[in-house]
């Protein structure tokens, strides 16, 4: 039977509707706006789907609120926030959420603070600014877990 007899046309799973079921949702906390727009153009780029808060209180209050409506399966977390810093973020999210894996970003002089985010349950750091190549390679690991 064709459609024009009655049937209901068959739905063809195209390439980008299965990307788009299975993007993952990357949570980008940083203070900084620049790097926001950046990070969000970067993984846009690399098929993730992007939210973004710009202190650690708001970006806390973010994860609660997408863990009840869908899921974040990741988080770019910059150490040196407002209102609540890197690693407090860090703590609670590894007590409530412990299986959001997560990358700490900071600038390259604060790098003691990268042993105690890892140490606190961090997946991995990385050093601002960085590579292109370097930050896309850290995100498949991560989000995407390839090695």
């Amino acid at each position: 039977m064709n459609c024009s007899e009655g049937a209901e046309p068959r739905r063809i799973r195209t390439t980008s509707n299965w990307r788009r079921m299975k993007r993952k949702r990357i949570l980008v906390i940083d203070d900084d706006v620049d790097i926001r727009v950046l990070l969000w153009d970067r993984l846009e780029a690399m098929g993730f789907e992007v939210v973004t808060e710009s202190n650690g209180q708001a970006g806390l209050s973010r994860i609660e609120q997408e863990m009840r409506l869908g899921s974040i399966d990741g988080v770019l977390l910059e150490l040196f926030l407002p209102v609540l810093d890197g690693i407090a973020v860090l703590e609670d999210l590894q007590m409530r959420h412990p299986e959001i894996p997560v990358i700490v970003m900071s600038t390259a002089i604060h790098s003691s603070a990268f042993q105690t985010a890892i140490e606190s349950g961090a997946s991995d750091c990385i050093a601002k600014p960085f590579a292109a190549d370097v930050f896309a390679n850290k995100c498949e690991k991560v989000f995407l877990k390839k090695p």
